[in-house]
């Protein structure tokens, strides 16, 4: 897939083509997944940092189970003492978290603080919500839609 490794900051770095493919391939994976016993696991393996410094019980949990259930690792951060407040940069504290998990998923207050760990991280690095932006709540809307509709093209 095209979009693989890609950092998902905003859905503006996203082509009308990219989200066409993530929808699609949303709606193929969640018809697998209800009908098989026998799921994919494409994360088998793989750790993933879920760093909360915005708490939400949702979102946290929608992270943390569906990781999970993708056979990954999730490695939760909550709270302002899990990351990026004990006194090192965020270069050296992305360093150290990229060395251990595969992709980093921030749920933060600024969205520059976002794009500060994307900057420096050579793992995809996923918005889980900032202030300006909640790209991955948009995703699941729009799939939602699709389910209901049939198709995006043309609603307002």
């Amino acid at each position: 897939m095209a979009l693989e490794g890609r950092d998902l900051l905003t859905l503006g770095e996203l082509t009308p083509k990219d989200l066409a493919t993530i929808i699609e391939r949303a709606k193929i994976q969640k018809r697998m997944w209800m009908a098989s016993s026998n799921r994919p696991r494409p994360l088998a393996d793989r750790a993933v940092a879920v760093i909360m410094l915005k708490p939400s019980m949702r979102t946290r949990i929608s992270f943390e189970v569906a990781i999970r259930q993708l056979g990954g690792t999730p490695i939760m951060l909550i709270g302002e003492g899990s990351a990026f407040s004990r006194g090192e940069t965020v270069k050296d504290t992305v360093k150290v978290l990229e060395r251990y998990c595969d992709c980093i998923i921030l749920r933060t207050f600024e969205q520059s603080h976002l794009e500060e760990v994307a900057e420096y991280a050579s793992v995809p690095v996923i918005n889980a919500l900032t202030d300006d932006y909640h790209p991955c709540q948009v995703l699941a809307d729009l799939l939602t839609i699709d389910e209901h509709f049939g198709h995006l093209a043309g609603l307002k």
